[in-house]
């Protein structure tokens, strides 16, 4: 199962890449990162909870960053908005499963 999931979330950051290079935005590693953790979570988490747990891979990483990025996930279509209770926006890249 694990195999079958990381093989998953591998061929969805493939299509990722390709997503950003037709919006003409760059693969960075801090975006994959932020892509990848929306791909493992079962929650659909806010900006701050992706923000603590991708600071633990990179550290210098912004809350701005993470927000921005996270809406640029949106507007390309890879992550979409999940709506809930409070004013905290979350979000999903696995509206599929």
């Amino acid at each position: 199962m694990a195999s079958t999931q990381s093989t998953h979330i591998e061929e969805k950051l493939e299509a990722f890449g390709t997503q950003c290079k037709e919006a003409g935005l760059k693969m960075t590693p801090q975006r994959s990162a932020i892509y990848r953790f929306l791909l493992q979570t079962k929650e659909h988490p806010s900006a701050d909870t992706v923000f603590r747990n991708v600071r633990l891979t990179f550290p210098n990483i912004s809350l701005d960053t993470v927000n921005r990025t996270l809406l640029t996930l949106n507007r390309i279509g890879a992550a979409f908005v999940v709506e809930g209770t409070g004013d905290a926006k979350r979000f999903d890249a696995n509206l599929d499963d």
